[in-house]
This record gives structure tokens, sequence and C-alpha cells, in this order.
């Protein structure tokens, strides 16, 4: 006898929980202008009983609610959206369709300093145009490689002075130029007139 109370109570509380436990289903879409198609992986969030699933690979759910419940669909990159359960909701679900959320960005004017920044960047890398003075230190012909072995410098006194004279010449301003020609004899190069 124990054993009938105990299936009756049980059985009434299951029926009666059961009644107590509506379940919302349906589909998220996104709407675009043209076309409905489904959201994966949305939020459906019951904000009064605070519970929430995701939707599956093709946009379906279903959350327990009850009537005048409020649950929000979303999606990231998409506006939210509100609805107030109704009773016809339990019979015949609820689609909701989400608008995407558009982002506009500020614009950009692109403008062209190239020279200012070539010039920076040249004297940011100078180190890498400048070259090493090499084995020879410096004493190489302009336009080729290797040391420069004259016979003419070593044996002829003259050569080796004009040679002094073009260094001098290096090192030395304008004015100097003509003071020192003059003196070594190659004044006849400068027709003063």
């Amino acid at each position: 006898m124990q054993y009938r109370y105990y299936l009756i109570f049980t059985l009434l509380t299951t029926t009666f929980s059961a009644a107590g436990q509506n379940v919302v289903k349906g589909r998220v879409n996104n709407f675009t202008y043209d076309t409905l198609s489904f959201l994966a992986n949305a939020s459906v969030t019951n904000t009064t009983r605070n519970a929430s699933v995701l939707t599956d690979q093709y946009g379906y759910y279903s959350i327990p609610a009850n009537e005048n419940d409020r649950i929000v669909y979303s999606h990231t990159g998409f506006i939210s959206d509100t609805v107030i359960v109704q009773s016809q909701f339990f019979i015949s679900g609820y689609d909701a369709a989400l608008i995407e959320e558009a982002a506009f960005l500020a614009g950009v004017t692109v403008m062209s300093e190239y020279r200012r920044d070539s010039i920076r960047r040249r004297q940011q890398y100078a180190f890498a145009y400048e070259k090493p003075p090499g084995i020879t230190g410096g004493n190489t012909p302009q336009a080729g490689v290797g040391i420069v072995l004259s016979p003419f410098s070593f044996f002829f006194p003259k050569t080796k002075r004009n040679a002094a004279v073009e260094e001098k010449i290096t090192k030395a301003g304008r004015r100097s130029v003509y003071r020192l020609c003059f003196r070594a004899g190659m004044g006849k190069l400068f027709n003063r007139t």
C-alpha cells in the first residue's frame, strides 16, 4: 500500500514539474537584404531565469522559459534582439533574425613626404654608406682596385713633388691652391687676365 502512495506522489510531482517547464524552440538567422541564413554559435539568453544556450551548427536552439520571460539573441558582429516570451512561442517557436552591425572607420589621408623620409633614412643609415679605408690605407687609383706601385713616383722627384702638391690642394682652400701652384712652378697652368 505504501508503494502505491509513493507511485502516485511521484507521478503527480513529475507531471506538475513537467507542466511548469516550458521550452522555446526556434532558429537564429542572419538577416540580409535578400536572404536569410542561419547563425551558428549565436547566444540565446533567458535573462529572467539566468539560462543561456548556444545555437547548433544550423542555428537551432531550445531554451527553458515561462511566459513573460525576457530572451536576448546575440552574436558577435550583429545587433542583439530582445523579445518577451508569449504563449504562442511554446507552440510555434520563435525564429530570430539578427542584422549585421556596420562598423565605419574614420577617413584616412595618405601624404607623400618621400623626400623628407629619404633624407632621414639616409642620415639614419649613414654608417652603411661609409667605406672603410681597406688594406691599402686609401692608396688606390680612383677607378680601380689594388695597390699603386708607380716607378715614376719613386724615381722622379718632380713627380713626388707634384704628388705632394696634389695632396696639399685637397687639404687647402681655393686661394691656397693658386699660391701652391706658383711655388711649385706650375703657374703657367693658370692664365690670369
